[in-house]
C-alpha cells in the first residue's frame, strides 16, 4: 500500500505520462539510397498507396476497397457525436478528459492489443495495402517508412493513424508536416501546392514557406459511399493538428448512393453558406481540390454551380483524382527522408 504522504504524486505522474510528446510520427533512422517515398491516402470507402520515386516520377501501386464494417465505423467516425479530445490538446482541460481514454489505449497496446477497436479496422485496411506488389523487384512495403493522409472527420484523429501503423510494425514520418496529413493536405502537396524547394534545409523551408500565396480551399473528395467537403486557408502542406476544421460528410451522396438531381450542388453550396456566412468580408477567390475514384463531369459541375452561386472566381484542381492524395503523402515521405538524411550527414 502506498504510503499516504505519496498519494499527492498520483496526479504528477499521470500528467507527465499523458505529457509525453506526441508527434504524428518519428524521423527514420536507417536511410538507404534511393528510397522512395510511401504514401498512403485513406477514405471513407477505399484507401490507396502509392510511391515517389528519386527521379521524382509516381508508381500507382494499388487501391484496396474497405468492407462493410470499414464503412460502417467511418460513418460512425463523421458524426459530431464521435467528437472528442485527442492530442494534440489544445488546452489542458481538454487532456484532463482525456486521461481515462488514453489510459485505456496504452494499456491494450501494452497487452499486444490495438489501441482501440477502430484502430484494429484501419490496421486491416493498411496491412492489404502494404501486401501489395511493387514494379521495383525486391521492395517490401511492409518495411519501409510511410506518410498516411486520412479524411478530415469528427472522430478520427492523428493517434488513431500512427498507432494503427505501429500496430503493424510500422513507422510513420514526420518533417516538414510535423503530423501525419489530412487528405486536404496531401492532395494539395499531390498537386506540387505548398512544398518549398530547400526541403532538406528545415528553417529555410519554413521561411520559404512564410512568403507562399495563401489559398481559401475547398476539399470535395467524391466516392462510392460519401460526399466529404472540407474547407480552410492553406499555404503550406502542413498539418498542424488543429481540431478547428470545417468538415462535412454525407453516407447518402456517394455515386452509388443517388438517384439523381441537385443534392450535390445544393449541399456544397450550403457547405459553403455555412462556412463563409458571416465572414466579412467574404473571399473573391477559391481553389477547389476534387478527388476520389469517381471524379467525373457530375461532380465537377456540381462543385462549378456551388461555387459560382456564392460568385467565387473558381481555380479548379482535378487531376489524378483517385491517386493524387496519395501521390502527395508519398512526396511528404520522401521530402522527411531527404530531410533525415541531410541532418545525419
Amino acid at each position: 500500500m502506498m504510503p499516504p504522504k505519496l498519494y499527492f504524486l498520483v496526479p504528477i505522474v499521470v500528467l507527465i505520462y499523458l505529457l509525453l510528446p506526441f508527434h504524428g510520427g518519428e524521423p527514420h533512422s536507417v536511410l538507404a539510397e534511393d528510397m522512395p517515398g510511401v504514401g498512403i491516402s485513406l477514405s471513407v470507402d477505399n484507401a490507396v498507396i502509392s510511391l515517389r520515386k528519386e527521379d521524382g516520377s509516381f508508381e500507382d501501386v494499388g487501391r484496396i476497397e474497405g468492407d462493410q464494417e470499414y464503412v460502417e465505423m467511418m460513418w460512425k467516425l463523421s458524426s459530431r457525436d464521435a467528437k472528442h479530445p485527442s492530442p494534440p490538446y489544445d488546452t489542458m482541460e481538454e487532456l484532463w478528459k482525456d486521461w481515462p481514454r488514453q489510459l485505456r489505449r496504452r494499456t491494450r497496446k501494452a497487452l499486444g492489443l490495438p489501441a482501440s477497436a477502430d484502430v484494429g479496422l484501419l490496421s486491416n485496411m493498411l496491412k492489404q495495402l502494404l501486401d501489395l506488389p511493387t514494379d521495383t523487384p525486391g521492395l517490401v512495403l511492409r518495411e519501409l517508412p510511410v506518410v498516411i493522409s486520412f479524411p478530415a472527420m469528427y472522430g478520427l484523429s492523428q493517434e488513431d493513424i500512427v498507432d494503427a501503423a505501429s500496430y503493424l510494425g510500422v513507422k510513420t514520418l514526420y518533417g516538414q508536416h510535423i503530423y501525419q496529413p489530412r487528405n486536404m493536405v496531401a492532395a494539395f502537396a499531390g498537386h506540387g501546392r505548398g512544398l518549398c524547394e530547400t526541403y532538406q534545409d528545415k528553417e529555410a523551408c519554413r521561411q520559404e514557406g512564410l512568403q507562399m500565396p495563401v489559398h481559401e480551399t475547398l476539399f470535395v473528395e467524391y466516392t462510392n459511399n460519401a460526399l466529404l467537403l472540407n474547407a480552410q486557408i492553406m499555404r503550406e502542406a502542413h498539418d498542424l493538428g488543429s481540431h478547428d476544421t470545417s468538415v462535412y460528410a454525407d453516407f447518402s451522396l456517394g455515386s452509388q448512393q443517388r438517384d439523381g438531381g441537385d443534392e450535390l450542388p445544393e449541399a456544397i453550396l450550403l457547405f459553403l453558406q455555412r462556412y463563409y456566412g458571416t465572414a466579412s468580408p467574404a473571399p473573391r477567390k477559391m481553389l477547389a481540390i476534387i478527388t476520389g475514384q469517381d471524379v467525373g463531369d457530375e461532380i465537377v459541375e456540381a462543385v462549378k454551380r456551388a461555387v459560382q452561386a456564392f460568385e467565387f472566381e473558381l481555380d479548379l484542381l482535378v487531376s489524378e483524382p483517385e491517386y493524387v492524395t496519395a501521390r502527395g503523402a508519398a512526396e511528404l515521405a520522401w521530402r522527411s527522408l531527404k530531410l533525415c538524411e541531410s541532418s545525419e550527414l
